[in-house]
């Protein structure tokens, strides 16, 4: 009875689109002066694939639920102030949800919940000047505040105010360095947006392009004594910026 309880607030199962898009991607943290630190750039692009659900409710007035799903790959040059030179990879999944409102046939205002979990693959390699690396994992959980627009017919645009909730960085120095823990600080400020145009072409395929952007605040500060060093340590993770835009084919199935 619950399975199909929850099937029947989703009248529209049919209405999903396979998705694949290239993007590009940048990433870029300051110091404490606003100076460039570090960068990751995508070498060339990412890839994704994902499934999504964006059709509105069907008449004026109404509710209804739409939601993104993606996964996404790419290897990324990293370049560092003081460290060098870098190439590794980037595994990156999304997911959102949102409850939608038909106002009229124009306008659809949405609000959900969104995830996005980035590994950052860089456990075991070195820089061009002999530092070491490791893996990072980063976890943003954000509230997307946002509209369907359809101005034109065939044509629909998705915007989001992207509201920060909490995000999660986890260094895994402890699997690289014996005598190391591994260090976890947790954001609490910042924002982002989302737009993406789509314009169908057929009766099952459409074609879209869309710009992301994260502006992520410097985290908290966390101590830990490091018996290698013999000394105590404070770690955070910077002030950041990530700006991604890319092309895409979505199926109807």
């Amino acid at each position: 009875m619950l399975a199909s309880g929850f099937l029947a607030m989703v009248p529209c199962a049919n209405a999903a689109e396979l998705t694949v898009d290239l993007s590009h991607y940048e990433y870029e943290e300051t110091n404490e002066d606003g100076a460039f630190f570090i960068s990751d750039t995508s070498k060339p692009v990412f890839f994704s694939a994902g499934v999504r659900d964006w059709d509105r409710p069907e008449e004026d007035g109404k509710f209804g639920l739409m939601y993104t799903g993606e996964l996404t790959y790419g290897e990324v040059k990293y370049e560092s102030a003081s460290s060098g030179t870098m190439e590794k990879s980037y595994y990156k999944a999304r997911g959102e949800g949102y409850v939608a409102y038909r106002f009229n046939k124009f306008l659809s205002p949405y609000v959900g919940l969104g995830y996005r979990h980035l590994l950052d693959n860089s456990g075991g390699r070195t820089t061009s000047v002999g530092d070491f690396y490791y893996d990072r994992l980063s976890q943003y959980l954000y509230l997307p505040i946002g509209a369907r627009l359809d101005p034109f017919e065939n044509f629909n645009i998705k915007a989001q105010f992207n509201k920060f909730l909490i995000g999660k960085q986890t260094s895994y120095l402890g699997k690289e360095v014996v005598g190391y823990s591994d260090a976890k600080n947790h954001q609490h400020r910042g924002m982002g947006f989302d737009v993406t145009g789509n314009y169908q072409i057929a009766d099952k395929w459409s074609v879209y392009g869309f710009y992301r952007y994260w502006d992520i605040v410097k985290s908290n500060v966390e101590t830990g004594y490091v018996p290698v060093l013999g000394r105590i340590v404070n770690w955070w993770e910077p002030d950041n910026t990530t700006e991604e835009f890319g092309l895409g084919v979505a199926f109807r199935f």
